[in-house]
């Protein structure tokens, strides 16, 4: 599904969110930021609550590794010895890298939300999944936001059996304690095996981007997630 709308909030007023094609969109050879190998062990720094709005949300969002590539060198002639991260991320919503065949016939509806300064709150269709008879699959998307104004992703799951549920993971513009740090983020389903969200630290990082999750030999992969990375520049 091609999405060719734009929005623009700004830590003043709008911020930016635009959606785009899944192209790099930061340049320049990347920095020091906590390489995490492919194949290493997970790397779960800041797993992001939800708060569920309806229903039991069955999502669990966390960051699950690092990768130095994320993080762009500084464009700037007058670099400081000690650099700081722009607050302005760019995130590439990849959707399902594995388990989509068991939401074949349900719904699922990803909304970027913005706070801005001026009290407002803006909601962007991000990604959306419909039975195939339907709509089908958004593609990858990509869309940049600032940290403080970036409320989170707000997840509504519509099963073809079942009650809908709806939630929030909230990031810093929300009251929530997590910034859009550059890494790579999961956003699983509960474990088939025990219907609990799954522990990915017990996962390794295959190194692909838009298939972080590597399979494990003495547990499987036995839950559907989508991915996401988000990319960040030092000033």
């Amino acid at each position: 599904m091609d999405r060719g709308d734009f929005l623009w909030v700004s830590a003043s007023a709008w911020i930016i969110a635009a959606v785009a094609g899944t192209s790099p969109v930061l340049s320049g050879g990347p920095a020091v930021f906590e390489t995490q190998k492919g194949g290493g062990r997970a790397l779960i720094s800041e797993p992001v609550v939800v708060s569920v709005s309806s229903g039991t949300s069955p999502f669990a969002l966390s960051r699950f590794a690092t990768d130095g590539s994320l993080v762009s060198a500084s464009k700037s002639a007058n670099a400081t010895a000690l650099p700081v991260l722009s607050p302005m991320r760019d995130v590439s919503f990849h959707g399902f890298s594995g388990g989509a065949e068991a939401f074949a016939d349900d719904h699922i509806q990803v909304v970027a939300v913005h706070h801005t300064t001026d009290g407002i709150t803006a909601r962007h269709d991000l990604w959306s999944h419909t039975p195939v008879r339907s709509d089908g699959t958004s593609g990858s998307v990509l869309f940049t936001a600032l940290d403080d104004a970036f409320a989170g992703f707000e997840i509504t799951h519509m099963p073809a059996v079942g009650s809908r549920t709806s939630g929030l993971f909230g990031f810093a513009a929300s009251g929530a304690r997590p910034v859009l740090k550059p890494g790579v983020y999961v956003l699983a389903d509960p474990s088939a095996a025990t219907g609990a969200a799954p522990d990915l630290a017990r996962y390794a990082y295959s190194g692909d981007l838009r298939a972080p999750a590597r399979k494990s030999r003495v547990l499987g992969l036995d839950f559907a997630y989508l991915s996401f990375v988000v990319h960040g520049e030092w000033l």
